[in-house]
């Protein structure tokens, strides 16, 4: 799961920015499938289109190459990967202000968009995280919970062999890895792995 820019393919990678869509781009082939002509369709459209919460375009990008790991070294097996692109309403930006029941409502439609287009695609393992926690403003007790009831409440984790919460826990980001814990670490099934 990217948490992508809605208007830019990679946010601010070429400019040196270090979130997490930024990171996905430097280590692996994911920007040159989200900056394609095809692919540009959807900053075109969220540009000409976009409301407060931009829109519910995604992209799905079936083959990306991994080839770095964290600290941007050269790994010695690569390894493909697929990778959707999916924007967070972005509440230091055009979401500012809006109702909290509407937010809610966007968040948990685009979740479901891609917890079942990927079960449609056949993807049996998948990556989630603080998705919109970060540089877009959202709490993560509120995205964990969303989770929760999308992926247990609503049990569409029967529609995945393994679904991973990959929640950085450093820094600024500590809150979000604690509240990930708190709210689905205790759920049946669920393990929880430091590293």
């Amino acid at each position: 799961m990217n948490f992508a820019n809605a208007y830019h393919p990679g946010g601010g990678y070429k400019s040196g920015a270090c979130a997490q869509e930024e990171c996905l781009c430097r280590q692996s082939t994911l920007y040159e499938s989200i900056s394609s002509p095809k692919a540009s369709r959807m900053y075109k459209y969220n540009f000409k289109f976009g409301t407060a919460f931009d829109s519910d375009y995604m992209l799905l990008s079936h083959v990306v190459d991994v080839f770095r790991n964290i600290d941007l070294e050269f790994i010695p097996k690569p390894y493909t990967t697929a990778v959707m692109t999916i924007p967070a309403p972005n509440l230091f930006d055009r979401a500012y202000g809006q109702s909290k029941e509407a937010l809610d409502s966007v968040m948990k439609k685009r979740l479901r968009q891609y917890l079942y287009c990927a079960a449609r695609f056949g993807y049996r393992t998948i990556t989630l995280g603080a998705w919109g926690c970060g540089a877009f403003g959202h709490d993560a007790r509120n995205v964990a919970g969303y989770f929760k009831e999308l992926i247990v409440e609503e049990k569409t984790w029967k529609l995945f062999d393994k679904i991973i919460f990959a929640v950085y826990g450093r820094g600024n980001s500590e809150y979000n890895y604690r509240i990930f814990k708190e709210i689905l670490g205790e759920c049946e099934g669920s393990k929880v792995y430091t590293e």
